[in-house]
């Protein structure tokens, strides 16, 4: 299961989009917190909510408001 589905489900597209699209260490860091367990993923949640800041053209969310 996923945490981020679960607990963040505004986070879930970017981190989705994220992991296939990005670069290496912003995709590697996105598909690190999609299967992050439960005691990981709180660790890891604030530096992808800075993350989706500074690249929102993985947010599809963001980029339909537009």
């Amino acid at each position: 299961m996923l945490i981020a589905q679960n607990d963040d489900p505004e986070l879930l597209e970017w981190l989705d989009n994220a992991s296939r699209k990005a670069g290496s260490f912003l995709s590697s860091l996105a598909f690190a917190a999609l299967y992050a367990d439960f005691e990981n993923y709180p660790i890891l949640r604030p530096v992808i909510v800075e993350m989706r800041e500074k690249y929102p053209q993985y947010d599809g969310a963001r980029q339909r408001q537009a």
